[in-house]
């Protein structure tokens, strides 16, 4: 009991707050619905000393609140904003960014396919890295990936927004004297 007194004094200094069912050992046992933690009984439905696992180790989830689930073990209460629980394994927590990962992109299983692209994820949506050779991405819109083949464009020729003159047309990425091709 003094014990108890001690932490709830340290922790009304602090400005902390701390609930424990701390129960005394009875002659070295603990009850139903408790282990031993410490010499102290703890109930085995609390994700700070490991649910009812063999060990007092607080349930520590990656990027997740903890809880304890009905088989006793460790489990995801809630993920952090902008991770999610995208294997399906409660041991690897809340693994997924899905506001950076390309292959899991504002949601779990939401891939960033873009044509003629590398395709990245920013804040949760697909974005253009980087487009393939002889592509580009002339009208600024992720989600159609690189659209215009730059290397035979005349509005487009080698890059986006170069224009051949009059008189010449692209080819291989070059504006060149000539019939339009």
């Amino acid at each position: 009991m003094n014990r108890l007194v001690v932490i709830v004094v340290a922790c009304a200094i602090v400005a902390c707050s701390f609930t424990a069912e701390l129960d005394p050992l009875q002659n070295g046992q603990c009850g139903s619905g408790q282990k031993s933690c410490n010499e102290h009984c703890v109930g085995l439905a609390d994700p700070q000393t490991g649910c009812s696992l063999d060990t007092c180790a607080p349930c520590a989830l990656t990027n997740a609140t903890s809880r304890c689930a009905p088989n006793g073990s460790c489990s995801i209460s809630t993920c952090r904003p902008g991770f999610e629980n995208c294997d399906d394994n409660a041991l690897t927590g809340c693994e997924t960014d899905i506001n950076f990962d390309p292959g899991n992109c504002g949601a779990c299983g939401q891939k960033c396919v873009l044509a003629n692209a590398v395709p990245g994820c920013s804040n949760g949506v697909c974005v253009v890295v980087a487009c393939n050779s002889d592509w580009g991405d002339c009208d600024d819109r992720p989600e159609n990936g690189c659209e215009t083949r730059t290397n035979a464009n005349d509005l487009h020729c080698g890059e986006c927004g170069k224009s051949c003159g009059p008189n010449q047309h692209c080819t291989a990425s070059r504006c060149v004297l000539g019939e339009g091709g």
